[in-house]
């Protein structure tokens, strides 16, 4: 009798580790549960999680730049993505787990979805970039790897599950990107009774159009120094080689027109100090050629 109540805890055991997608269901089961095409519908499988959707987490999607809610991108610019969820059930929900996806908008609504921008290295504990080969998805999953921890409370209503994942933007002509993501809150308990997934909607980011056509010119490039690029007011601009007729303009992410101006001389200083915080491109230009630099204003 004690071999066979021995062997019973054993197998129970191992159907807890087995059924349970703690590790990021991309990486253990290859599903994408994001809601975009080719996915599946949550994250139940086995027994272990819900597969039914609920909308009591309020899970929503945020795309910064600097700290800032944005929804344009510059190619090439670093940002980052936020998922966040709010439990507003009488479940306690001690632990979560969730997955984000970047894919090009012009594969949205087909099964082959195209990977747009890269995640960051540097990822939070217990979060993995999945990948296509250990995934057999077309694309890169970030998730869990073991249960997550709440940013605040401790599973009860109001409990609020975050993560925050740096993000590079794509090159240009990428067109826009649609982000995903998905939150499971769970009770850890290896069933899915009580068990909460919801999936935001998606974020359309779209790729922004910063200045009129013209070629970015080395020659131009190496005339000018803009510094720095970090700043909570002004911005200077050196001119380190004779320029005809060479202009300014600073545009925001989204393609707004915020200055412009001419240069004369060999010094100019940019008053940015009425600006939003966020990223801006200062473009000069000298008849079609161009030299755009990223300046970050605190």
């Amino acid at each position: 009798m004690k071999n066979k109540i021995t062997l019973l805890t054993f197998s129970a055991l191992v159907a807890v580790l087995l059924c349970s997608y703690r590790p990021g269901p991309a990486h253990d089961a290859g599903a994408n549960c994001t809601g975009s095409d080719g996915g599946t519908a949550a994250c139940g499988g086995g027994g272990c999680h819900t597969s039914t959707l609920t909308s009591s987490l309020g899970t929503v999607l945020e795309f910064d730049s600097a700290g800032t809610p944005v929804t344009s991108y510059v190619p090439g610019g670093s940002y980052s993505v936020k998922i966040t969820a709010t439990n507003g059930t009488s479940s306690t929900l001690p632990k979560f787990g969730f997955q984000l996806v970047s894919i090009t908008a012009a594969s949205a609504g087909g099964n082959s979805n195209v990977q747009a921008g890269t995640w960051g290295s540097s990822l939070p504990g217990s979060v993995r970039n999945t990948t296509t080969s250990q995934s057999g998805l077309t694309i890169p999953v970030i998730e869990q790897s073991g249960f997550l921890s709440p940013s605040s409370g401790s599973g009860g209503s109001g409990t609020v599950y975050t993560e925050t994942i740096n993000w590079t933007a794509p090159a240009a002509g990428t067109g826009d990107v649609k982000i995903y993501g998905v939150i499971q809150a769970v009770n850890a308990t290896g069933n899915q009774t009580g068990d909460k997934s919801q999936q935001a909607s998606p974020l359309t980011i779209t790729e922004a159009v910063v200045a009129p056509n013209g070629i970015n010119d080395p020659t131009l490039t190496n005339a000018l120094s803009v510094y720095p690029t970090i700043t909570s007011g002004t911005v200077n601009v050196a001119v380190k080689a004779a320029i005809n007729d060479l202009g300014y303009e600073v545009y925001s992410i989204d393609g707004a027109q915020h200055a412009h101006g001419i240069i004369a001389g060999d010094h100019a200083t940019l008053d940015l100090s009425g600006l939003a915080t966020g990223m801006y491109l200062v473009r000069m230009h000298s008849q079609n050629n161009t030299a755009t630099y990223k300046v970050i204003k605190n």
